[in-house]
């Protein structure tokens, strides 16, 4: 009787950190600035997260520093009701798949990290 309730402790216990582990990854990021052919600059505003897939960016044309900044690395998956300001959540994912969508070869600034999203709602 005392293995199974053990077992039991042991289940509950990794059942809770298995979920806090899960609600841990969905992040609060920022759209910061909207450059053209969706060279877009997006910071992390709340949430727990490695700083290294992010990056203190500064504009080279405005000299504004973006803190924990990121560009998208499918910028096609962009929702379009997204406007510059808005926050969202999102989760940062390690698969990395692409769209078929078309971007023209304009540049615009943005950070060097970029990061495969998703986003929720």
């Amino acid at each position: 009787m005392r293995k199974l309730f053990t077992l039991f402790v042991v289940l509950i216990a990794l059942s809770c950190t298995k979920e806090t582990e899960e609600n841990s990854q969905i992040l609060t990021a920022k759209f910061a600035l909207e450059g053209i052919c969706l060279n877009n600059v997006f910071t992390i505003e709340k949430g727990s997260f490695d700083k290294n897939v992010v990056e203190n960016w500064q504009h080279p044309e405005t000299g504004i520093i973006y803190k924990n900044a990121f560009k998208l690395s499918d910028p096609c998956k962009i929702p379009n009701k997204i406007k510059v300001g808005d926050q969202f959540k999102f989760k940062i994912l390690s698969e990395i798949t692409t769209s078929d969508c078309i971007v023209c070869k304009a540049f615009s600034p943005t950070p060097s990290k970029s990061l495969h999203i998703e986003w929720i709602d």
